[in-house]
């Protein structure tokens, strides 16, 4: 039980499992694919197992791909069904730590829950995605995705060998040869080149999106406990 009282501040390991796959698994590069005849550009593949990301540099070499993310390329390309998949085996592979935790290392009786749950691959699945039940979770997300739906500003190329710059935000610069996209269409249709600026990626992107689903999520706990105490009000004998 030693093991156990030494990561109890973890609580729930097989999220953190899900946490950590997503992270690693797309911080490095897979495959560089050099030039060829038809491409004149480098090719990293990002994505492990799964290669769900490509992005395209004038340079080779490297093997970061946060750097090929925030420091500017020549492109990139989403693959939808890979990101999926890619999600789904983070999960499972959450799932599976998580059973071998509670399977080799069991609760002692005084840590025992009153309430019996059963442990198996859908009920463990669905601890890990509870997040998703909670309402500022999902005000957030909901932000966060129309965050990147609309184009603040187009700015013309300044030459004829330029491109047009969607500003997403002032926080993503994504380059494209054509006018009139979507951000989602440049996101995951391809484009010419996508810039992060970090500091305003938390600032002006992440931050706000936590702070609307904790006034959310504030708001829901609020209503909650007013319906819990109408309840109690409504059981208490009249005087």
């Amino acid at each position: 039980m030693k093991f156990r009282a030494r990561i109890k501040g973890l609580e729930a390991p097989g999220k953190w499992t899900v946490f950590l796959a997503l992270i690693l698994g797309s911080s490095f590069v897979n495959r560089i694919t050099p030039p060829s005849s038809t491409e004149s550009l480098f090719q990293y593949e990002i994505g492990c197992p799964v290669v769900w990301l490509n992005v395209y540099s004038s340079q080779g070499g490297e093997w970061s791909a946060l750097n090929l993310l925030f420091n500017g390329n020549e492109g990139i390309w989403i693959n939808p069904l890979g990101l999926l998949v890619y999600v789904l085996l983070a999960l499972v592979l959450g799932v599976l730590v998580q059973w071998g935790f509670n399977r080799f290392w069991p609760r002692s009786p005084e840590e025992e829950s009153p309430k019996i749950e059963k442990q198996g691959f859908w009920h463990m699945l669905g601890e890990l995605c509870h997040f998703l039940k909670k309402p500022g979770w999902i005000g957030a997300a909901v932000s966060w995705v129309l965050g990147l739906c609309f184009v603040s500003q187009v700015v013309p190329p300044q030459n004829s060998f330029g491109h047009y710059q969607y500003l997403i935000g002032n926080w993503m610069t994504i380059y494209a040869d054509e006018v009139g996209k979507s951000a989602l269409d440049l996101l995951f249709y391809g484009n010419a080149g996508i810039s992060i600026q970090p500091i305003y990626f938390f600032t002006n992107y992440l931050l706000p999106g936590l702070a609307i689903g904790g006034l959310i999520q504030l708001l829901a706990n609020w209503l909650q406990k007013r319906k819990q105490v109408g309840k109690i009000g409504s059981t208490l004998p009249a005087s």
